[in-house]
């Protein structure tokens, strides 16, 4: 049987994800606020969480429309319902990461309450970021306690697996060295624990 070809909008979708992955000067940013709605939608389907990461709350530049300041403006539906397709999108990827009982378990700690993920978790992009910021903790203390590592915590490399989760899979050799280091991983994500 013979692969189906991929349609000319996902292989779009797939450069704007890589580009946007790799894009040091985020000038596509402002270029995708502007895609139609469902063009938009496919786009956030595909984007894996460190794409989806380099997307702001508030988009800093001006809409065609008026001086109006990011998808978490609630006087816009059309806004709203990025928000809310963003917030799904984080949904999925913590589910699709970790077991919804270890979610549970970690909201419940957190919140110092039980019930369901629906009334624990209220960020879940926070949540993402803080458990695998909790995860790379929990790798590095592995490697520094070795009483044969003699460099820094912050040199230490994240596990590929764990970087493939993020959306590095395929491209680990394509990454900014600094993207595999512990370091980068508590500058970029620290704002979440």
């Amino acid at each position: 049987r013979m692969a189906s070809a991929s349609s000319l909008v996902d292989l779009c979708f797939a450069a704007v994800a890589d580009e946007l992955l790799y894009d040091e000067n985020d000038s596509l940013i402002s270029v995708i606020f502007e895609l139609p709605w469902e063009l938009l939608n496919g786009l956030f389907m595909r984007l894996t969480p460190l794409a989806l990461q380099k997307l702001p709350v508030r988009c800093p530049f001006e809409t065609s429309s008026s001086k109006e300041c990011g998808y978490d403006c609630h006087q816009s539906s059309r806004k709203r319902k990025r928000y809310n397709l963003l917030d799904g999108r984080w949904k999925a990827h913590c589910i699709a990461r970790w077991p919804i009982d270890f979610l549970l378990k970690q909201a419940a700690k957190r919140s110092n309450k039980s019930g369901n993920l629906e009334e624990l978790i209220d960020d879940w992009q926070q949540m993402y970021w803080e458990t695998h910021l909790q995860d790379c903790v929990d790798a590095v203390a592995e490697t520094a306690l070795r009483p044969s590592y003699s460099g820094s915590i912050g040199e230490i490399k994240i596990p590929d697996d764990m970087l493939k989760f993020i959306g590095c899979k395929n491209r680990l050799t394509e990454l900014r060295p600094d993207y595999l280091n512990f370091s980068y991983h508590c500058q970029q994500f620290s704002s979440y624990s």
